[in-house]
């Protein structure tokens, strides 16, 4: 049960802060292309910054949690 309140707790955090987390991560590549609305375009692009856009919300999730 309390993996289920644990899982429902991190998915409700994730989509207030999701949109925040991926403008973070898109930030530099944005800039440098000049092209403040790029999105990466290849499947395996696309994973490599979903991977880092998890990894950030499970951070941010555990860290809030220990305030």
């Amino acid at each position: 049960m309390k993996e289920a309140a644990d899982a429902t707790e991190f998915e409700e955090f994730a989509a207030r802060h999701r949109q925040a987390v991926w403008d973070e991560v898109l930030r530099p590549v944005r800039e440098a292309k000049d092209d403040p609305a790029w999105r990466p375009t290849g499947f395996m692009e696309s994973l490599a910054y979903q991977a880092r856009v998890s990894k950030i919300l499970h951070e941010r999730f555990i860290a809030q949690r220990h305030f």
